[in-house]
This record gives C-alpha cells, structure tokens and sequence, in this order.
C-alpha cells in the first residue's frame, strides 16, 4: 500500500510528538505506540526520539513509559545523541529513574557496543548507592559486551562489582564476567578469572552453562 510507504507529514510527526506531553496516559501511549510504529517504516526526528526518552524515564504512567521504551528499543536507526541524553538520566535523584535508564541503555547499545561516554557513565552508575541501580548497570554493561577486547576499566569495575554487597548485583557481574573473560587482554583476563574461581562465581558459571 503506498500510503503505508510514504513518511508521515511533518506536521503529523510534530502532533504525535505533542501527544507525548498529554494530560491523558492513554493519549501518551497512544502517540509513543505510533511514534514506534513509524519509525519502523522511516526514520522519526531527534526531537521525538528525545521526547520518547523523557517519557519512557519520567512519565508518572508505567504503561506510557513502557510504551516509548518498546518505541526506543524497536527503532533501527536510534540517533546516537538519544543515548547521550538517556545518560544524564542516569545522575537522576530518583533511583528508580537511573535504573530505569541503565537498563533501557542496555537494552538500546545490546552487542553493538557502549559508546566511550557511555560506558564510562555505566561504570558510574555501578558504584550508585541504590543496589538496583548498580544491578542494573552491571547487567546494561554485560549486555554490551561482544566478541571484542574489553576495556582494563570495565574489567575493573565487574572485578569489583563480583564482591558486592547485593546478590543480585554479584550474580550480573559473574555473568557479564563468563560472557568476556576470553576477550580481555592477559591482566584483564586472570583478574576476572580469579573472580570466576570464587565459589559463588563457579555456581553461577555452572548455572550459566546449564
């Protein structure tokens, strides 16, 4: 159907956009849903990927945030600069709002990889007060992290995060460190190796392996 070909006018894109600051939540997830929709077929302006970030961090709707997450998480051609604003958010004083932006990171970057600003924002957010926040930069990092060398500082910072005081935190970063061990340099790879011979990381590699 040609109509369904043809990019939505400027002016629809600019409406849907709107839509996202609506006081109605349906009317959010409405235009979050579409905004997704049409960037299956073409590529949506910054300012609507930028207005989608917002929603999905900050709009008081859970279904409106995981509406514009689904959106972001969907989109093929995600504008880098939409990462780079997805990190400040993860500065935010509210701790479920730098979870929320660890694990939508993560689940934007996947094996294509953190950009510098962003892992070193990820590796921050590892140290947070809050053991969901560090969860969920652990596993936002671990997600990120394909066939290739791993940096000293993310080795570092899984090192560190395999002793801490959050199980959960421990358990993503003994994953994360299964994943990379072979992809980083020598040092790199008998630190993490030693974190792995640990009795906790064994149960977690023999469970990974399961």
């Amino acid at each position: 159907d040609v109509a369904e070909r043809r990019p939505p006018p400027p002016m629809a894109m600019d409406m849907l956009v709107n839509a996202l600051w609506d006081v109605e939540g349906f009317a959010r997830i409405a235009a979050a849903s579409a905004i997704g929709r049409a960037e299956a077929r073409h590529a949506v302006p910054q300012a609507a990927s930028d207005a989608l970030a917002w929603v999905a961090m900050r709009d008081p709707e859970s279904r409106a945030r995981h509406a514009a997450a689904r959106a972001l998480v969907c989109m093929r051609r995600l504008p880098p600069a939409t990462i780079g604003s997805l990190t400040t958010f993860l500065e935010d004083g509210e701790r479920q709002v730098r979870a929320r932006a660890a694990t939508l990171i993560g689940n934007l970057t996947g094996e294509r990889g953190l950009s510098p600003a962003s892992a070193v924002a990820l590796r921050k957010a590892m140290a947070d007060s809050s053991g969901d926040v560090r969860s969920a930069a652990t596993r936002a990092i671990g997600s990120s992290l394909g066939e290739r060398e791993v940096p000293q500082a993310t080795v570092d910072s899984l090192v560190e995060a395999s002793s801490d005081s959050d199980g959960e935190v421990r358990r993503s970063a003994f994953l994360a460190i299964a994943k990379v061990a072979a992809f980083a340099t020598p040092h790199g790879r008998q630190k993490l190796s030693e974190a792995l011979a640990s009795a906790e990381g064994e149960r977690h590699l023999r469970a990974r392996i399961a």
